[in-house]
């Protein structure tokens, strides 16, 4: 159901935000209104530009990736979804790991409570990824350095190159009932068990349970009853694809901090996965950047051995022809 906030985008109202004036480091509150902002044509000369960053606590976006039937959180861009289109869309720098961005004039073309939301979640310290300037500013292509999303788009890309190389995917794609593990990835924002435990699920869907066991266990030699992680060591073995025990060995940790966390009660067996991990003396957000990192690294692997799992391909049809 689309609320009636969302319906009127303009509808005469918008907020003040707290913004620093970059020539004196006065710190000032002023309107979004585009139309009471300067900008390259000259208007409204003693106003703040249109393209002044507003910085936000990286929490703003929670409320929109706690929705993704609703609303895309995407790389540099919010957008309310309606009918199979787009009801609403800012750009904004999520591509930083300290806070999020939007160009005051842009938060003009919210509707008045989502302004109001990121108004409660306005700061003042803050800083431009170099992503969402060249994008922005210089109208260059940039692809964000943001751990998540580079993730995801070494994913995307194995998915992409993987089906034309192989005619199967490494990973199946998640159902439809579960791509909102994808869309929920995140770094915690609050540091806080919950957050964590749900990013572990969302990974664990995402590189565990979606692994294609089906047309993995077609390159060992005879059946096989080996499952998820195993398996995929096992075919690294038989095909000769070296330098995969650092990545089966985070796979093994990602599993069972779900199995002793996520899945279950938290006791003797937790303690033990997190000295493993590291959470003994980090703090749960630096753990899950860490998790994401080693998330990169696995799809990095993968890109760079897919003509290995190819030519293992070739053999197993050769053998079965």
């Amino acid at each position: 159901m689309i609320e009636e906030d969302d319906e009127n985008v303009y509808d005469g109202r918008y907020a003040d935000f707290k913004i620093v004036v970059s020539q004196s480091d006065k710190v000032i509150t002023h309107t979004c209104n585009p139309n009471k902002l300067a900008n390259i044509f000259g208007a409204n000369p003693q106003a703040p530009q249109f393209l002044t960053p507003v910085f936000f606590k990286t929490a703003v976006l929670d409320k929109y990736r706690d929705e993704p039937s609703r609303y895309d959180v995407e790389s540099g861009c919010l957008r309310c979804k309606r009918n199979g289109g787009a009801l609403w869309c800012i750009p904004i720098d999520n591509h930083g790991k300290g806070c999020v961005s939007v160009f005051l004039g842009d938060l003009g073309h919210l509707p008045y409570a989502q302004q109001l939301h990121f108004a409660s979640q306005n700061i003042l310290k803050g800083e431009i990824s170099d992503t969402f300037f060249k994008s922005q500013i210089d109208a260059e292509f940039c692809d964000s350095t943001h751990p998540v999303e580079v993730f995801k788009r070494l994913y995307y890309q194995l998915r992409s190159v993987g089906w034309e190389v192989l005619g199967w995917h490494i990973f199946v794609p998640l159902a439809d009932g579960d791509r909102h593990y994808m869309s929920s990835l995140k770094l915690l924002t609050h540091n806080e068990q919950k957050e964590f435990d749900e990013q572990i699920l969302a990974l664990t869907k995402i590189l565990i349970e979606s692994l294609n066991k089906k047309e993995l266990k077609r390159f060992l030699t005879c059946e096989c009853e080996d499952k998820g992680i195993t398996l995929l060591e096992n075919v690294f073995a038989r095909q000769n694809i070296c330098g995969g025990e650092r990545h089966i060995k985070y796979l093994r940790n990602l599993q069972d901090l779900r199995s002793t966390s996520v899945a279950h009660r938290k006791g003797k067996k937790y303690a033990k996965v997190c000295k493993l991990v590291g959470l003994d003396v980090k703090p749960l957000s630096e753990v899950i950047e860490n998790m994401f990192a080693g998330a990169v690294d696995l799809m990095q692997y993968l890109l760079q051995n897919v003509e290995r799992f190819k030519k293992g391909a070739d053999h197993v049809l050769a053998r079965h022809a």
